[in-house]
């Protein structure tokens, strides 16, 4: 009975303000009723590393912008940040080679994937930040200084999770409160930071886990592509690492011809599914321009969409978020008049060590 009041509350509400609702959500109709840690997302991994950013050894991706990514169909950004020469960049360095293998500028990064996500509104990206404290040496990254990175109109987008809920969010639920980004660290403070976390950062490791990133062949992910590297305390969503690194350091083009499509991925998923209890969110790939990931990722979503009517008709309006500053509390979207399936309770943690 409160789901329908509720539902008649803003659909009156809607027609009342004249507002746009829809059912778009990250590129997939009817898609707005399911949380954010249900559905799939394509991930770009080391995001910044391309050889027209001085990436020229060992790059992750061809000369492309990273909004490109994005328009693309991606919606999960990997980035490394250092300190080089006192200032903060995204690089790809380490203790042995320094911040000498490329960089980019973070703020003029964070401000191009900005104005991406205010053309399309509808959108939600996720972020996965590794504080990278080896390459620069010197004073260690807080995450008050990555926050010192972002825009006002940026960090107003970022989503702060409440842990004490059960639940995640819906997209509908996110980008009618005009919030678009999800941010999570890994590494630096890991989940301890002397100055805590400011808002809307969240340690990836309370609510995430990852496979491991160390296969060398196309035969060695496919058969063991579901071990953990790392597993979250609460287990709410996956990240599937799947890129081939050549002799352990070298990210292969090649095997990303195989590895990005979806006739490599989906086996994966199923098999990953049963051994997490989960479904996997997020496939981590390099050289994103190759394969058809993000036609899959459209295509598994809209799978999802098809098996539950109930969540296909919730729309949602962000009409707000372009005439007025986001509100604090968050809005609901407009629901349909039945109870949406609840979510499943989160998987004991299996913690592990973490590496940078």
């Amino acid at each position: 009975i409160n789901l329908l009041l509720q539902s008649l509350f803003f659909l009156s509400s809607s027609l009342v303000h004249g507002q746009t609702t829809k059912s778009t959500c990250n590129g997939v109709d009817g898609l707005c009723g399911f949380s954010v840690n249900e559905i799939l997302y394509g991930m770009v991994h080391n995001a910044m590393s391309s050889p027209s950013h001085g990436f020229s050894i060992f790059p992750n991706h061809e000369n492309d912008p990273i909004v490109a990514s994005l328009d693309a169909g991606y919606r999960g950004i990997s980035l490394d940040i250092c300190r080089c020469n006192g200032e903060l960049v995204f690089c790809h360095g380490s203790s042995l080679v320094g911040c000498g293998v490329g960089s980019r500028d973070a703020v003029e990064t964070f401000q191009q994937i900005d104005v991406w996500l205010e053309a399309n509104p509808e959108d939600v990206v996720v972020f996965f930040l590794q504080v990278n404290n080896d390459a620069g040496g010197g004073t260690a990254i807080s995450l008050q200084d990555v926050e010192s990175t972002l825009s006002d109109s940026f960090k107003a987008k970022m989503y702060q999770h409440d842990s004490n809920l059960p639940a995640w969010p819906t997209l509908g639920e996110m980008v009618q409160d005009c919030k678009q980004i999800i941010f999570f660290y890994t590494s630096g403070p890991n989940g301890n930071p002397p100055l805590g976390n400011p808002n809307g950062i969240h340690f990836f490791f309370e609510y995430a886990s990852q496979t491991l990133f160390s296969h060398t062949s196309v035969e060695s992910l496919q058969g063991a592509p579901c071990d953990v590297f790392r597993s979250g305390t609460q287990q709410d969503f996956y990240l599937f690492n799947d890129f081939i690194l050549t002799s352990g350091i070298a990210p292969s083009k090649t095997a990303a011809q195989t590895v990005n499509t979806g006739t490599f991925v989906e086996p994966i998923l199923q098999q990953c599914e049963t051994a997490f209890n989960h479904p996997v969110n997020f496939v981590s790939v390099d050289f994103w321009k190759e394969g058809d990931l993000p036609d899959f990722i459209a295509t598994q979503n809209t799978g999802l969409v098809a098996k539950d009517s109930v969540k296909a008709q919730v729309t949602a309006s962000t009409d707000a978020c372009r005439a007025s500053p986001p509100s604090v509390s968050p809005s609901a979207p407009t629901l349909p008049a039945t109870d949406p399936p609840s979510s499943p309770s989160p998987a004991p943690a299996n913690p592990a060590p973490d590496s940078s």
